[in-house]
């Protein structure tokens, strides 16, 4: 399996073991379909970029972004807070609300690196 597969399945445990505390069903998405109907809370999340570092033509290392959005109809997600305590590398970066419903962003931009 490669890197790139194994981060995202770390970071997709991590989010399903958060999301159990408020669901008792997987509201987990990685780039889901148009039509899955989505229940909320929910989190859906993609890969946002690589960054790479080189130097005398060789690459020293590559991390990988993910770009996660909380979909809650709650002003106040505790859904986030739980995101960002557990992952030391997310950073809130947007929010906006749509339809109703509250859509946050959180960016990980280091990898998968948890708060234990």
């Amino acid at each position: 399996m490669s890197n790139l597969v194994e981060e995202r399945l770390k970071i997709h445990t991590i989010l399903t073991n958060i999301m159990k505390k408020y669901s008792s069903d997987a509201r987990v998405f990685f780039k889901p379909d148009s039509n899955v109907k989505l229940n909320y809370p929910c989190i859906i999340y993609t890969r946002e970029g690589d960054r790479s570092r080189h130097a005398d033509n060789t690459r020293y290392f590559n991390t990988t972004s993910f770009q996660i959005t909380v979909i809650d109809r709650d002003s106040d997600s505790e859904v986030v807070n739980d995101i960002l305590n557990k992952l030391s590398s997310a950073r809130r970066s947007n929010e906006f609300v749509s339809n109703g419903l509250y859509h946050y962003i959180i960016t990980i931009s280091n990898g998968v690196i948890t708060n234990g």
